[in-house]
């Protein structure tokens, strides 16, 4: 990789440390289910029943977290009443209790 390093007062061969945007999946913190032996959120699927997804946490931003796992982007994720369901149960959407972002 090369970068153009125009502006800056740099030697050749010089040590630099980079920092580069990543890509993140966002899910509000309350969509976290944390067990002793894994971490998970709960996804609606197209016949609107919990699907249990384990997830590896990143770094938080005020009440928005970071997952990575077997999810993509506007996926619907469980956030209120997640702790009392399993896969399979039918679930019943509430207009105002669906987080945007």
């Amino acid at each position: 990789m090369h970068l153009s390093t125009d502006g800056l007062n740099l030697v050749s061969g010089s040590g630099v440390t980079v920092s580069l945007p990543k890509m993140a999946t966002l899910v509000p913190r309350d969509a976290l289910i944390v067990r002793e032996k894994e971490t998970f959120i709960l996804t609606v699927d197209e016949n609107d029943e919990a699907q249990k997804i384990n997830v590896l946490v990143g770094l938080g931003i005020a009440e928005w977290v970071s997952i990575s796992g077997n999810i993509n982007a506007g996926t619907e994720v469980i956030i209120r009443g997640a702790e009392r369901l399993q896969s399979g149960d039918k679930v019943r959407r509430q207009k105002d209790l669906v987080a945007k972002r």
